[in-house]
C-alpha cells in the first residue's frame, strides 16, 4: 500500500498491523520515501470477500488534502490500483467520533485540518485612558490543545502592567495556569495551559491591564498557539455591545472593543460671578461635568481671569467634590489651577467656589 506521506515514521519502523482473523502478519514494513507499507498474507484468502487490515501512522503537522493511495500485490500480477475511500459509510463516521464536528470525508487517508479557534470573542469593561481594565476573552479551537500548550494574545498596545505576571481567571473548565506572562515591550500575555483544552468546547477568561494614559481607538488583538508549525493565528473579534461595559456611564458600542480610550470632553463647564462691581469681592461659582472620571492627582485649569486684583498665592475653594480647600492663583495671566484630591466618577457634576476681587475697570 503506496502513497500514505508521512514524515513522523523512521525509515527501519516496522509498523503493527491488525486483522480481523489474523490473515496478515502483525507486523509490516513501512517505507519512508514514498509512504509505503509492505504487509505479508499469512493464510489463503478467497475470492469476492472482504478483508481489512489497520495500522497507525502519525499525521503531518499541516493542512493537505487527502492523499491518492494505491495497492498492489505480488507475485501474482495484481498492478497498482488506486483505493477509494466510501465517505457514506456509517463504520467511518464511527471512526470518527472523537473529532470536532466531523465530516465523512474526513476518513479519507492522511487528509489533514488547519488546527485554529474557531470561536475567538473578546471586549473589555472600561474605556477610561490609565484606568484599570478586565479583559476577556472566549476561545473555541478545531482540535484539542494539550497540557503545556502556550496561548500567546498579541497587540495589546499602549496597555501596562506593573508586573510581569498576571493573574488569569477563568470562568467554568479551569484549563489554564493561575497567571500568565506578560510582555510589555511587545504588548503581549501569554497563557499557558494546566489541562485539556478540548475542541469544541467554551472556554471564558479574563484579565486585568492599565489602560492606556491617552485616547485611541480600539486595537486589533491577534490570538495564537504554538501548537505545531501549522497552527492558525487569529485576530479576535470584539463583541461590541454596550451593555458589557461595566458601570460606565453612557457608554457605547464600541467602547466595549479591545483598548478603546474614549476622548475626554467638558459636558458641562459654567462660571457664574456675583458681584459685577469694580474692585469688589465676587464669588465665582464653577459648575464642570465630564464624560470621563477626574481621578485624584488632576489638574483642573480655569484660564482667563484676567485683571483680577487678587494677588498670586493660594486662595480659598471650595470644592467637597474634589476633597480640596484651596487653589493656587495668578494674578498675571489670570489662571487658577486645582488639584483634585479624590476621585469624581464620569458624568458627574461638581461645583466649586472661589472669591476674586473684580478688576478696577470696566471690561
Amino acid at each position: 500500500v503506496a502513497g500514505l506521506v508521512d514524515r513522523s515514521v523512521t525509515n527501519s519502523s516496522s509498523l503493527a498491523v491488525s486483522s480481523q482473523n489474523s490473515e496478515f502478519a502483525s507486523t509490516g514494513q513501512w517505507v519512508l520515501h514514498n509512504g509505503s507499507i509492505v504487509v505479508q498474507v499469512t493464510s489463503d484468502t478467497v475470492a469476492g470477500e472482504i478483508y481489512t487490515f489497520a495500522f497507525s501512522l502519525t499525521n503531518v503537522e499541516c493542512v493537505r488534502p487527502a492523499s491518492t493511495v494505491s495497492i498492489k500485490a505480488t507475485p501474482i500480477c495484481f498492478r497498482w490500483t488506486e483505493m477509494t475511500t466510501d465517505p457514506s459509510s456509517a463504520a467511518a463516521l464511527a471512526h470518527l467520533s472523537d473529532i470536532y464536528e466531523a465530516q465523512l470525508e474526513y476518513a479519507s487517508p492522511m487528509m489533514i485540518l488547519s488546527p485554529s479557534f474557531i470561536v475567538y470573542e473578546i471586549y473589555q469593561e472600561t474605556p477610561f485612558a490609565g484606568e484599570e481594565n478586565t479583559i476577556h476573552l472566549k476561545l473555541v479551537t478545531n482540535v484539542d490543545l494539550l497540557v503545556g500548550t502556550k496561548i500567546v494574545v498579541s497587540n495589546l498596545l499602549n496597555a501596562t502592567s506593573q508586573n510581569s505576571t498576571i493573574n488569569i481567571t477563568e470562568t467554568g473548565n479551569g484549563i489554564f495556569m493561575l497567571s500568565g506572562v506578560w510582555n510589555q515591550a511587545a504588548s503581549t500575555l501569554q497563557m499557558e495551559l494546566d489541562g485539556t483544552m478540548s475542541a469544541g468546547a467554551n472556554n471564558s477568561l479574563s484579565f486585568k491591564l492599565m489602560n492606556p494614559a491617552c485616547p485611541q481607538s480600539a486595537v486589533l488583538v491577534t490570538i495564537d498557539a504554538d501548537f505545531g508549525s501549522c497552527f492558525t493565528s487569529v485576530e479576535a473579534s470584539p463583541r461590541s455591545k454596550a451593555s458589557l461595559l461595566l458601570n460606565v456611564a453612557h457608554g457605547t458600542d464600541i467602547e466595549a472593543s479591545p483598548l478603546h480610550i474614549r476622548t475626554p470632553a467638558w459636558t458641562l463647564q459654567a462660571i457664574n460671578g456675583s458681584n459685577d462691581l469694580p474692585c469688589q469681592d465676587s464669588l465665582m461659582t464653577v459648575r464642570l461635568q465630564a464624560n470621563v472620571p477626574i481621578t485624584a492627582g488632576s489638574l483642573i485649569t480655569i484660564a482667563g481671569l484676567k485683571d483680577s486684583r487678587t494677588l498670586d498665592g493660594s486662595i480659598s475653594v471650595s470644592c467637597s467634590a474634589l476633597g480640596i480647600t484651596s487653589g493656587i492663583f495668578s494674578q498675571g495671566p489670570g489662571v487658577l489651577l486645582i488639584l483634585s484630591d479624590q476621585k469624581i466618577g464620569a458624568w458627574q457634576s461638581f461645583t466649586c467656589e472661589f472669591t476674586l476681587i473684580n478688576p478696577s475697570t470696566v471690561a
